[in-house]
């Protein structure tokens, strides 16, 4: 539980991208496959208890990120808005409906303790990924981690793990609190998605973002 509490942290802060070449901003929803390549020991054969897909909805300036847990155990989505810089997380596990609320100066306050910007090296070849041109990057992190993304440059939108990044990852690899995830695009639906999507449901207990942190362990570095 507390690998995917820190996971739905991270989905929250940093909200911009890098400009990329001139292109209508993206309305749409993509999903992505999620493959786990490496686990730590105390989640030995837990694989099919978490998400095998992500679904990222776009519209404006929102975005709507949801997974579902394997196993039938529940839904987790955050909902973010990279005009207003606020944030909201929602969980659905277990048969219990929860709400957490980020103001701006809460999500503001997650990005500033990531000063340091990613080095990127746009690297040579070229790919196909659900129908649209890819090119290579190797991003490296502040903490020495190296991430290997193939990105499109015909999708304007925000991208959490990628802000640097001139241009949209479809395929790219991520660690979280000691797994190594493969993320790869396997749809893009270019209709705009129904507002509706992006809207707090009924029936959500409120909790507070420093109550979420705690089930962390604390807030993520």
């Amino acid at each position: 539980m507390k690998a995917l509490i820190s996971i739905l942290i991270l989905s929250v802060v940093s909200f911009t991208t890098a400009k990329v070449e001139p292109v209508a901003p993206f309305h749409g929803t993509i999903v992505y496959e999620i493959n786990y390549l490496k686990m730590p020991e105390d989640m030995q054969g837990m694989d099919d208890m978490l998400p095998q897909r992500m679904e990222m909805m776009i519209l404006g300036s929102k975005t709507r990120i949801s997974q579902e847990m394997g196993m039938g155990m529940g839904t987790q989505v955050v909902l973010t808005d990279e005009d207003t810089k606020e944030a909201d997380v929602l969980m659905d596990m277990m048969g219990q409906k929860t709400h957490v609320h980020m103001s701006r100066e809460q999500v503001e306050a997650e990005e500033a303790k990531t000063t340091e910007k990613p080095k990127i090296n746009y690297l040579e070849g070229t790919k196909k990924i659900v129908g649209y041109n890819c090119k290579k990057a190797q991003v490296i992190n502040a903490d020495g981690t190296e991430v290997l993304v193939w990105y499109t440059e015909k999708i304007d939108a925000p991208h959490k793990d990628f802000s640097e990044l001139k241009g949209f990852p479809l395929e790219y690899e991520t660690e979280v609190e000691g797994m190594t995830m493969q993320i790869v695009a396997i749809s893009i639906d270019e209709k705009k998605p129904d507002p509706s999507n992006f809207a707090i449901p009924d029936g959500y207990r409120k909790m507070s973002f420093e109550e979420l942190s705690k089930m962390s362990g604390g807030v993520p570095e």
